[in-house]
């Protein structure tokens, strides 16, 4: 399913504070299973959490609704302008990262970001990364 704006908007403001998957959740006050089913695309917000998700971005709830249409460009404010993925050329979103020499798909920095030890591991240093296998075993 795609990514909708209110994904979007959420994971560029995990990011902007430095929050794990489940801090934010925390934050937002709302439940780890209904957020993560959110961020994978595979359900919406209700009234109540559409509330939770508005106050969070700084937006009101019709926009929240309106940025959780998939492949809709919903006029969802200044939330949804900030999340804007960068174009790459011929006017595609790239389907790439690259950070510090390392080039990683979309897909896998998501995977990175929605989990605490491998964000930490791959934030690591490489003598970090050592001591981090070896008292994983590896």
């Amino acid at each position: 399913m795609a990514k909708t704006q209110l994904v979007s908007a959420l994971l560029a403001a995990q990011k902007e504070r430095g929050l794990s998957t489940a801090s934010l959740a925390k934050t937002i006050g709302v439940a780890l299973s209904s957020f993560t089913t959110l961020l994978k695309g595979k359900g919406a917000p209700n009234a109540r959490t559409a509330e939770k998700y508005a106050a969070f971005l700084g937006v009101d709830a019709a926009e929240i609704k309106a940025m959780a249409k998939p492949g809709k460009a919903a006029k969802a404010g200044k939330a949804a302008k900030a999340a804007k993925p960068a174009k790459a050329r011929g006017g595609r979103a790239p389907k790439t990262a690259s950070a510090d020499g390392v080039t990683i798909s979309l897909s896998e920095a998501f995977d990175i970001l929605s989990d605490e030890l491998s964000l930490a591991v791959h934030r690591a240093d490489k003598k970090q990364r050592t001591i981090i296998a070896a008292i994983l075993g590896g």
